[in-house]
Formats: structure tokens, C-alpha cells, sequence
């Protein structure tokens, strides 16, 4: 288990504060985070004098419905988090907006039996959804920190506070970090989180497999996996013999690539549509043997995200060349759920056709970390197109 990850669970079913970092952000965030079922009125203090955010209270969706807890009117901004109606707890409290009232609203919300009598709204804790399937389905702050909990046994409802400095923006590493000597406690980043839950839990199956004849590389075989995360299904093409032992040294010609309906479907001009599919099919043909795979998204909003963004690469194709800057935001704003979850997922489908030693079809030299944890090993990469 990772590092970070064992003392993170290990203090926190001790009921001591963590630092969760959201370095998968396109701005770095940090929260303190604890079992709501265990928060005291020294830690709602904690909180509000080191983390300075409101007080949150992530809630498993499924227990969420068990609440009847009603949403919130959804945000235009995407990335936004699900709120509900604020609550209280019924008895106990006097105002709600004191420590005490709060640690027993927070308290409430992780263990009453009868929430339609011991809550009510509106209030001052606030909750939020956190979707099932975890950071595999959502990697955000609320589904990290209950993902936490679900590892530890723990009712997945967190007290959770924004880390801000004294001007109310985000805090950066410095400050991170001197937050974490000062009051020696440990971190855990939402990247590790996604990392540790894809090395350690199945989330695909092989549910179809059949002969595939293509126009320009011939005979593959297809290997239908369905994800049991979100129930996406995602394709690899075979050609011969890929799997291997321990013992083998011999190289897979490999190509991961994530789905693009509006270039692969319709050949809209995109420098990950349906060249590079074709161009990697190509490649496997004439070496004999390899795998393609085929990553789909089933997310609500993912076609109509691709036009804006084709909209946006055509006007942006008019105007003076953006700085590498500028081209890492669009790149983020564009791929709402970054490729860790595509590396995981085309792993395991690897891991499951026996795949050990890969030479990946791929333009980018970035490191992959964390591949060792599915007994996978890049030993060298083809450049796929000249770029």
C-alpha cells in the first residue's frame, strides 16, 4: 500500500485530522478532512481558524437518499460541487453556528437512525453528493475524502474544510506544507487515491468476444470489457499471440487511446481521432502482433464538449499561437477526468489479456507512474505520427 495512503487511513480511524490535497485540479486545493461521526467541537475550531472555508459534510449519494436530503439548483460551472440544502440537528444546538452545534450537526448527519426527526434545514453545515464508485467515477475532493472512509469501514459522511490563506485564495505548497510541520499532520493527494484504487480493485470484465475483419489491417480479434464502475464498455483489438509469463522477454506492441466521437465517428479534424486509430491498426498489422485499446466515456456532456472544444481549436487556429500555458488550460478545461483514469483502465484490460512488457504507440515521452502496481512495464515507445 502506498505510503501516504496507509497513514492517511490510520489517522483517520484514529479520528485525527488529514490533509487532502486535489492535485488533479487545474489549481492545486487542499482540505482538512475527518469521520464526521467522530468530529469534535476543537476540531470545527481547528478548521475554521487553519482551513478559514465553510464546513462541508461529503455524503455518500446512497446514504444522501437515505437522508432525503433535496439538491441544491445545479451551477452552470461544471466542475461545481453538489450541494444540498444546508441542515441542523433538531436537538442539541442553540443558534447552529457555534462548534459545539456544529460537531453535533456533523455527528447527527453520520449516525441518526431517524434523520426526518433529528434534522432539519435549513442550517449551517453543508453538505455535499459524493458519487458512488468514488474517485474511479468522479475524481473530486468529496468522493476522495468518503473513498478514504469506505477503506476504513467508516460511514462515508466526512467533515471537510477548504484550506484558504488569510486573502481567501487557495493555499499553495509552501503553505501547505507549513501547515503540515506546524501541527504534524500528514497528507494524501486525490491522485494517489485513483492510483491506489485502480492497482487494487477490479473495475473491468470481459463480457464479448469475436472475430473482427477491418479495411486497411486485417483480421483482429475484439475483446469486449465493461467497466463496472459506470458500466462503460471499452474495446481491445488483438492481433496475435500477446499474452505472457514472468519469464518472457518478449515486447507487445501496444496503443491506449481514449474515445473521440467527434473525430473517430465523423473524421473531424483532430490530432487523437481516427488518423492515429488507423495509423496504430496499421502499425500492429505489420508487426504481426500488438493491442489496441479502445477507451470509451459513457459521462453525460462528452460529445457536446468536443464540438465547443473543435470550436474553440478553429478559432484559436486563426489567432497568433498560444502560449504552452495557455494550451495546458484548454487541454485541462477540455479532459474534465484526466488520464489516470484512462491508464488504469486500459492496464487492467492489459493485465487481463496477459500483457506484461509494452512498447507503446505513443507521441508523448511523459512518465506513466504507478504501472508496476498492474505487473505492466513500458520498455520503450514508437513515436505514432510526426506531430
Amino acid at each position: 500500500m502506498d505510503i501516504s495512503i496507509k497513514t492517511a487511513l490510520k489517522d483517520l480511524k484514529k479520528g485525527k485530522m488529514v490533509l487532502l490535497v486535489d492535485d488533479v485540479a487545474p489549481k492545486k486545493q487542499a482540505f482538512l478532512i475527518l469521520p464526521a461521526e467522530s468530529i469534535s467541537e476543537e476540531d470545527i475550531c481547528f478548521m475554521v481558524n487553519y482551513a478559514r472555508g465553510t464546513i462541508w459534510a461529503a455524503i455518500d449519494e446512497n446514504h444522501l437518499a437515505y437522508l432525503g436530503l433535496g439538491m441544491m439548483p445545479l451551477s452552470d460551472n461544471s466542475g461545481a460541487f453538489d450541494f444540498t440544502v444546508s441542515v441542523e440537528a433538531r436537538k442539541g444546538v442553540t443558534t447552529g453556528i457555534s462548534a459545539a452545534d456544529r460537531a453535533q450537526t456533523l455527528r447527527i448527519l453520520a449516525t441518526s437512525m431517524r434523520p426526518k426527526q433529528d434534522l432539519v434545514t435549513p442550517g449551517h453545515i453543508f453538505p455535499i453528493r459524493s458519487r458512488c464508485g468514488g474517485v474511479l467515477v468522479r475524481n473530486a475532493p468529496a468522493e476522495a475524502a468518503n473513498d478514504l472512509l469506505n477503506l476504513i469501514s467508516a460511514r462515508p459522511i466526512t467533515a471537510m474544510a477548504q484550506c484558504l490563506n488569510q486573502h481567501g485564495d487557495f493555499i499553495d505548497e509552501q503553505h501547505i506544507n507549513q501547515l503540515l510541520k506546524d501541527h504534524k499532520m500528514h497528507s494524501v493527494y486525490i491522485s494517489d487515491i485513483i492510483r491506489y484504487r485502480l492497482s487494487t480493485e477490479p473495475i473491468v470484465e470481459l463480457i464479448a468476444q469475436a472475430k473482427l475483419p477491418t479495411r486497411n489491417a486485417g483480421m483482429f480479434e475484439a475483446h469486449c470489457f465493461r467497466s463496472l464502475t459506470d458500466d462503460a464498455e471499452h474495446l481491445a483489438l488483438v492481433r496475435g499471440v500477446v499474452k505472457q509469463d514472468a519469464t518472457d522477454q518478449g515486447i507487445i506492441l501496444v496503443r491506449v487511446q481514449s474515445e473521440t466521437q467527434y473525430a473517430d465517428l465523423l473524421g473531424a479534424d483532430s490530432s487523437y481521432g481516427r488518423s492515429r486509430l488507423k495509423l496504430a491498426m496499421e502499425k500492429i498489422d505489420k508487426n504481426g502482433s500488438g493491442v489496441l485499446v479502445y477507451i470509451r466515456h459513457p459521462r453525460k456532456g462528452t460529445l457536446s464538449n468536443e464540438v465547443a472544444y473543435s470550436q474553440e481549436s478553429l478559432t484559436a487556429a486563426k489567432k497568433p499561437a498560444a502560449s504552452p500555458q495557455a494550451r495546458s488550460v484548454r487541454t485541462v478545461k477540455h479532459d474534465m477526468n484526466p488520464q489516470l483514469r484512462e491508464y488504469g483502465i486500459g492496464a487492467q484490460i492489459l493485465n487481463s489479456l496477459g500483457v506484461r512488457r509494452v512498447k507503446l504507440l505513443s507521441n508523448s515521452s511523459r512518465e506513466i507512474t504507478g504501472l508496476d502496481a498492474f505487473h505492466l512495464e513500458i520498455v520503450e515507445r514508437e513515436a505514432l505520427s510526426a506531430d
